[in-house]
């Protein structure tokens, strides 16, 4: 009986102070975000999703290299596949040797090619960043299996030409 006691005279004392915390006469008006809602705003904190905290991150990596022959405008590359349920980070990005003149790449997603990277000039050595998706500050969380594209614009793919895509996600944010 004496611990209940104990355990509700504690819970009462961290509740003030919570409550002293998030009402500071000082302030202008409180804001919070949805993470800091979930987790301290509330006497019983609500469980929050992988991608907001404690996620597993994976890389994506992928290497294209072209072939002996120039690729043309309108190609699409497979770089590879995403898993079902992967929240894409927005500091990925795009490595690339010299290209042919006036040739540009966008990367995306099948059915939305252009979401990590509008058309780019990839016609000197350098890199990109793939933050776009994020520009709003919207999430991507993707409900299937998806392809990371590349669709090539202004010129083909110089022939040996390298370019290499880096997307770090979060996985199992159940």
């Amino acid at each position: 009986m004496k611990i209940f006691k104990y355990l509700r005279k504690r819970m009462e004392q961290i509740f003030a102070a919570r409550q002293q915390f998030y009402t500071d006469p000082k302030a202008g008006a409180n804001v919070y975000s949805d993470l800091y809602n979930s987790l301290y705003a509330y006497t019983a904190p609500i469980k929050v999703q992988g991608e907001q905290l404690g996620g597993r991150i994976r890389i994506f990596r992928s290497t294209y290299l072209q072939g002996a022959v120039a690729g043309s405008i309108g190609d699409i590359v497979m770089f590879g596949k995403l898993p079902i349920g992967a929240v894409p980070l927005p500091w990925g990005n795009m490595f690339f040797g010299t290209g042919a003149s006036s040739s540009t790449l966008k990367l995306g997603l099948t059915g939305n090619d252009a979401c990590f990277l509008a058309a780019t000039s990839i016609t000197t050595a350098g890199s990109a960043g793939l933050p776009v998706f994020a520009a709003s500050g919207a999430v991507l969380k993707l409900t299937a299996e998806t392809d990371v594209i590349g669709t090539v614009a202004g010129a083909g793919i110089a022939a040996g030409q390298k370019i290499t895509v880096w997307i770090p996600y979060v996985i199992n944010s159940d």
